[in-house]
């Protein structure tokens, strides 16, 4: 049971770090600090896209419209922190 809740961290500490990275270079693109013509740039970004696009679209539809502003993100964010506790809660009782 130990072994699997700490796969399930392992792969929710992984997603954490996807999502932060997909932030931060929509940032850095929007900004015109990274180059979206840059090849590199373009496969990092459709590569994220690809991991995180299922997951965001999930979620959008229940989110207030804010015009050029996601917060899939962010409500993505809360929602791995939620997990994370209940699962550290359900080790602790389990």
């Amino acid at each position: 049971m130990v072994l699997i809740i700490n796969l399930i961290y392992l792969l929710l500490d992984i997603l954490w770090w996807v999502v932060i990275a997909h932030a931060l270079m929509s940032w850095l693109i929007s900004m015109n600090v990274f180059d979206p013509n840059n090849q590199f740039i373009r496969n990092l970004w459709g590569l994220l896209e690809r991991i995180l696009y299922p997951i965001y679209s999930r979620i959008r539809p229940y989110l207030p419209n804010t015009g050029a502003i996601d917060l899939s993100p962010l409500v993505l964010i809360v929602g791995i922190i939620i997990v994370r506790q209940l699962l550290a809660n359900l080790f602790l009782m389990g």
